[in-house]
């Protein structure tokens, strides 16, 4: 008598699926909105605003702006890990009334959104006023001189450089 074995082997195969954490950086900006209130049409006036890295790499950052009345100071640079950046912005217009812009930072971080910071001022032209608006001399002689008294007053959020000039 033929005895016939039949071994069937049955192998278990264990695939382990692995999540690869990719490192990345993950910005943000405080505050979102930085209000300049009045400056005159050809001053300036700065402030700046913080980016945090809450990401698990370095953050490579660079700035722009949408709006040439607002520029940036201090742009590229970089943030370790749990620490933070600062940008200056200045607002120096050149045309009165109300202007605004928006402030991205990009970093390297292709999935990150750009945070934005939005920036609104108000250029304003100088309020200066003289009291009176005109004086009169009278005849005066050669060799001799004629004095009248004026003010300047300046309404403007911010001071006023004048000089006066006869014809």
């Amino acid at each position: 008598m033929t005895c016939r074995w039949v071994i069937r082997v049955f192998a278990i195969a264990s695939i382990a699926m692995w999540q690869t954490a990719f490192a990345q950086p993950d910005a943000t900006a405080i505050p979102d909105t930085i209000n300049f209130g009045e400056v005159i049409v050809g001053g300036s006036d700065s402030r700046s605003f913080a980016v945090n890295n809450a990401g698990n790499s370095t953050a490579f950052v660079s700035v722009f702006s949408n709006n040439s009345s607002f520029t940036i100071a201090s742009a590229p640079f970089s943030i370790a890990v749990g620490d933070a950046g600062e940008v200056i912005v200045s607002f120096s217009p050149s045309v009165a009334g109300r202007l605004s812009g928006n402030i991205t930072i990009q970093t390297t971080n292709p999935t990150d959104t750009d945070p934005t910071v939005h920036v609104v001022g108000t250029a304003v032209t100088p309020q200066v006023q003289a009291i009176p608006d005109s004086l009169d001399f009278g005849d005066v002689t050669i060799d001799k001189s004629a004095s009248r008294t004026f003010s300047l007053t300046n309404s403007s959020p911010d001071s006023v450089v004048m000089s006066i000039e006869s014809n």
